[in-house]
């Protein structure tokens, strides 16, 4: 795939009409953000004497929230297919998927916020969901030098702190892009470009060497434009974003090029950083608009979240006129009433013919409650029902049944977990590429793993292999339960074996290793072992030794009369004579005759 734009006019010329192709959507997200921070209240139509006692009800971030948790912080599973069946193939294999789940967990620790809960709550939200990740070679450090007049202990120190960041060394930088500061190509599918323009202070800016800051203040705004195609790039910025300009003059390429009289930069990645992805809950049709396939949770629901909070708001109204009686004097002597007060307990005369008459509303409170509750009730339908919100359904008594229809309402936000899922594989796949292609020697990766997962990786063990599969499970740890428990009765009834269960129920970790572990745990409960470790518990009493070393002599004596086959016991305690022996069989067949008979009382 070749340049698409090859200068920077025909950036800017692209820019200008992506503007236009993708101006209703970026209105359809400033509309989408309004309905989450609940800053609607003018919507409501209320009378503008009752607009102070309107009240925005959470409704819309209750959507969007409730719908994020389900899937942001979920189960990730990571595997990578192997490209033969050879063992090699195998290692292969294992070393990517754990290099993945690290980097997976890396990216979520490494920021101050989540970018995973940002990016699922953008696809929630705004239909759209958008990720970057770039070689950053400024994050690698530099081994230290040690200078003449440098005390040694100052050294060490600096030695100890290029260790502990080369022990966790990832020249990776993730950003979360807001979709209104996406263009993709909406020509072609896959996009061959894409343009990301991100307004900043001056101040900001000034980190590019080559922007040249002139007249503007520290506080002025400007335009930095970056374009990406399979090739190439350029970066710019652009003085004037307040004015619709394509002359060269208003925009400042500040990227070292080294093509098209620098303008462009060839970035040689194999690939562009981002990976763009609809939520699925759109509908692209024949006319391929934007605002049709991207859409979000809020975008249908504006009506009726208005429609809810406008009945509270009236409800509410209504109610506070009702908490104290509202009543009216009638009659022809009203005019020979002085100040009248109802007074607890107290009897007031009343001039002839005047009666005290109730005002009542023409909407009672109960009919106004009623639309409000079937107002909620078609929100839920359509968004987030009660199940996944934690509330437990009418007629619904085990926690088995709750489950299911929780279980069954999270469907709902399959779509969205999928194109989550596959925006986690893209990331996968670009710091593949990175590694092979811009990385110069291994990544350290040993903070972010778990134990034992993952220790280092370099091109060589990349290969070209990029195929990798991330599952995330949207349901809650009850179903996991679930699954596990499946898993141990398949393995109880011969039809799993424990190598396969394990690598099933927990892909992050080596079967093989597992399986050692329950081995070992096995061995430490044997009988055999008890008696060893009691023998040596009585030699070495007087020399004081610690659990762990009495252990680690019983391992050997295990591991020793394993490998003698069917030979005698190894003797960990002092010699002992055949009456010995015999007595400890008397005192043996004595205690089960004592138990029996304690069975039987």
């Amino acid at each position: 795939m070749g340049k698409v734009a090859r200068t920077i006019d025909e950036v800017m010329e692209l820019k200008k009409e992506l503007a236009t192709t993708y101006g209703e959507l970026w209105k359809d997200f400033d509309k989408d953000e309004k309905y989450y921070d609940l800053r609607f209240l003018d919507e409501l139509g209320l009378p503008d004497e009752f607009r102070n006692d309107g009240t925005v009800l959470p409704t819309a971030r209750e959507i969007v929230d409730t719908a994020v948790d389900h899937v942001a912080p979920a189960f990730r599973r990571v595997s990578v297919p192997r490209v033969s069946a050879t063992s090699s193939a195998t290692k292969q294999a294992t070393a990517l998927a754990d290099f993945y789940r690290a980097l997976l967990s890396y990216f979520e620790r490494a920021a101050k916020d989540n970018p995973f809960r940002q990016v699922v709550k953008h696809l929630f939200m705004h239909g759209m969901g958008c990720m970057k990740e770039q070689y950053d070679p400024a994050k690698i450090p530099m081994e230290p030098i040690q200078e003449d007049d440098e005390e040694d202990e100052d050294f060490k120190f600096r030695e100890m702190d290029f260790k502990d960041a080369k022990s966790s060394l990832v020249p990776f930088a993730l950003e979360v892009v807001h979709p209104r500061e996406i263009m993709p190509d909406p020509w072609n599918d896959p996009p061959e470009f894409y343009i990301q323009t991100s307004r900043i202070k001056v101040a900001a800016a000034l980190h590019y060497d080559r922007f040249e800051r002139g007249s503007l203040k520290l506080t002025d705004d400007v335009d930095i434009v970056e374009y990406w195609d399979g090739e190439h790039r350029t970066l710019m910025v652009d003085t004037t974003p307040k004015v619709q300009n394509i002359a060269n003059k208003n925009i400042q390429p500040i990227l070292a090029g080294d093509v098209d009289d620098e303008e462009f930069h060839t970035h040689g990645l194999g690939g562009m950083p981002y990976t763009v992805y609809a939520a699925g809950l759109g509908n692209e049709n024949s006319s391929h608009k934007p605002e049709l396939k991207y859409v979000g949770l809020l975008r249908y629901l504006r009506g009726m979240l208005e429609a809810e909070s406008r009945g509270y708001s009236i409800t509410d109204i209504v109610l506070k006129g009702q908490a104290f009686p509202n009543r009216v004097a009638q009659g022809d002597n009203t005019n020979q009433m002085e100040d009248f007060k109802f007074e607890f307990g107290v009897v007031k005369k009343l001039p002839p013919g005047v009666t005290i008459v109730d005002i009542q509303p023409l909407a009672p409170a109960d009919q106004l409650r009623s639309h409000v509750a079937d107002t909620t009730a078609r929100i839920e339908r359509n968004s987030a029902p009660r199940s996944v919100r934690g509330v437990q359904d009418p007629g619904i008594s085990t926690g088995f049944q709750q489950q299911l229809v929780q279980n069954k309402a999270a469907l709902k936000y399959g779509t969205v977990a999928e194109a989550f899922q596959k925006m986690l594989e893209d990331l996968c796949k670009i710091a593949a590429r990175n590694v092979e292609r811009k990385v110069q020697g291994r990544i350290t990766l040993i903070k972010e793993a778990e134990e034992d997962e993952f220790v280092s990786i370099s091109k060589r063990t990349i290969n070209g292999h990029h195929a990798v599969d991330v599952k995330i499970n949207v349901s809650e740890a009850e179903d996991e339960l679930r699954k596990n428990q499946n898993a141990a009765q398949l393995v109880a009834a011969n039809i799993w074996t424990r190598r396969h269960a394990i690598k099933k129920i927990s892909p992050d970790v080596d079967p093989n290793k597992m399986f050692a572990g329950i081995m070992a745990e096995n061995m430490i409960l044997s009988p055999l072992f008890m008696q060893f470790l009691s023998q040596l518990a009585v030699q070495n009493v007087s020399e004081e030794l610690s659990f762990d070393q009495l252990i680690e002599q019983v391992e050997a004596a295990v591991t020793a009369a394993g490998s003698a086959g069917n030979g005698p016991t190894p003797d960990l305690g002092s010699e002992r004579t055949g009456s010995d022996a015999q007595g400890d069989r008397s005192d043996q067949a004595d205690q089960r005759t004592l138990a029996g008979r304690n069975q039987g009382v």
